[in-house]
């Protein structure tokens, strides 16, 4: 049965539950924000920085550059979060509690979306998603900090509401939707944009899912309209780090070369069986090394070009490892990421304790995350306790309940849901390598969600039916 549907009275208690919840998120938002530590957002951002340089150069100069030298171009950062922030800063006359608040609605928004593809396609759990959504502890203590993390994941969740209902009525409207969301999503982080290659496919194998095989030529002419959407929405972006010198990309030459260098520290973790912290030492010696064989000159090139450059080192070097070394990369990077409970921004929220478990695995010497992790819990407060024991509960049972969900999924054969969710997974694990984050869960939370709560349901059923049977 569809919300369509159901009985105006289901409809009206569902609608008065969902805004429960919602006085139930303002008042648990009301008593943080009477307890967080002073500067909070911005001191305990991601990388809070980083956004907020861009930033202040739209505010100091009306654009993407320098601050403090409005001839040099900004590329490090896409420009959403900065507009985003930006803006509301100029609205404010600076204060950065307007940015929280608003990350808050958009947090809410973010439930509020996931809640209506899950009436769509599982009746009845909609204000289960929403609540699981906006209660999550890793999208609650992050939407609390100066970074785009929020943002991006309300894109993500708009985006992955297109797929569902184009998964429904492969209709125009929506394929074009679905490309400007692809869009917008890439402007705010550049994770997704492999995406792009894939993205006429996808909706060919949605639109063939709903309307069969006749209607592959529509299906297919929606996707590259929609992907030629999503092209022109970057685009500006594009240009704008051409002119910078960069090239006509989405990211700079340094974010390129940061990143494989990054990864390329976990593989020689991996490789030498050493801590991370020498791994990386070990990681930079090697790249110091490329530096010297390209010679004297080496030291002229600006920087793009050096970055450039060890980029392309960096991908040879990349693909030097057994594939052992690999394996126990993967391996342990999954772990990490589905796993990590999500909760150490509110121990820095409310300065309840010491390095955070991710911190000490980055940075001092462990073989692997589940021992950072047991040495940070020994060190930490009892309040901060209490949270991870809830937060690595609500993960455990979550996953246990997702993996009853894709059984679930493929005993009923609902091939639309099992193809968004399964590529929607597939991607975001395998796009970070081996960085493995919570907050890099953010946006298919909603989606691992939705697993869980196809597995709930059909325990539910079972019990039904055993019931049923017995008597």
């Amino acid at each position: 049965m569809s919300t369509s549907s159901a009985p105006s009275g289901t409809v009206a208690a569902s609608f008065r539950t969902a805004l429960l919840i919602f006085a139930a998120f303002v008042a648990v938002n009301a008593l943080m924000a009477a307890f967080l530590l002073d500067n909070a957002a911005f001191k305990f951002g991601g990388d809070a920085g980083s956004w907020y340089q861009p930033t202040l150069g739209l505010l100091k100069h009306g654009w993407f550059v320098d601050p403090d030298d409005p001839a040099k171009l900004l590329t490090f950062r896409p420009p959403l979060y900065p507009l985003f922030a930006a803006l509301l800063l100029w609205l404010s006359g600076g204060a950065m509690w307007t940015i929280v608040v608003t990350q808050l609605a958009l947090l809410f928004a973010t439930g509020w979306i996931a809640r209506a593809f899950t009436e769509r396609w599982l009746p009845g759990y909609g204000n289960l998603m929403l609540a699981l959504v906006i209660f999550n502890p890793n999208a609650l203590g992050t939407a609390h900090l100066f970074q785009s993390d929020t943002l991006y994941t309300f894109l993500m969740t708009a985006l992955f509401w297109s797929l569902f209902a184009f998964a429904k009525t492969p209709a125009w409207s929506l394929a074009l939707a679905s490309g400007a969301l692809l869009g917008l999503s890439l402007l705010a982080r550049t994770t997704g944009q492999f995406l792009m290659y894939v993205w006429p496919l996808a909706l060919l194998l949605l639109g063939m899912l709903a309307g069969g095989a006749r209607i592959w030529v529509r299906s297919l002419t929606m996707g590259l309209a929609a992907t030629l959407v999503a092209f022109l929405v970057i685009a500006p972006w594009m240009l704008h780090n051409q002119r910078a010198g960069e090239g006509f990309t989405l990211s700079n030459n340094f974010l390129k070369s940061y990143f494989l260098w990054d990864n390329i520290s976990y593989l020689e973790k991996y490789s030498k069986n050493i801590g991370q912290t020498p791994a990386e030492r070990s990681a930079e010696a090697i790249r110091d090394r490329f530096g010297e064989q390209y010679g004297p000159d080496f030291n002229r090139l600006t920087d793009r070009d050096k970055y450039a450059y060890l980029a392309d080192k960096g991908r040879e070097q990349f693909f030097s490892y057994p594939a052992g070394t690999y394996a126990r990369a993967f391996g342990w990077a999954w772990v990490q990421y589905f796993g990590i409970a999500g909760v150490s921004n509110f121990m820095n929220l409310f300065g309840l304790g010491e390095e955070t478990a991710f911190a000490r695995f980055r940075h001092a010497q462990y073989d692997n995350y589940i021992d950072a992790g047991i040495d940070a819990l020994k060190k930490a407060s009892p309040a901060f306790l209490a949270l991870s024991a809830f937060g690595f509960l609500f993960v455990i049972v979550l996953r246990a309940l997702g993996l009853i969900g894709v059984v679930t999924l493929l005993r009923r054969r609902v091939w639309p849901v099992l193809l968004i969710v399964g590529a929607g997974l597939g991607y975001f694990t395998l796009i970070h390598l081996f960085v493995a984050n919570s907050r890099y869960r953010l946006p298919i939370e909603p989606i691992l969600f939705l697993l869980a709560l196809y597995g709930l349901d059909g325990i539910r059923n079972r019990r039904i039916t055993s019931s049923s049977s017995s008597s």
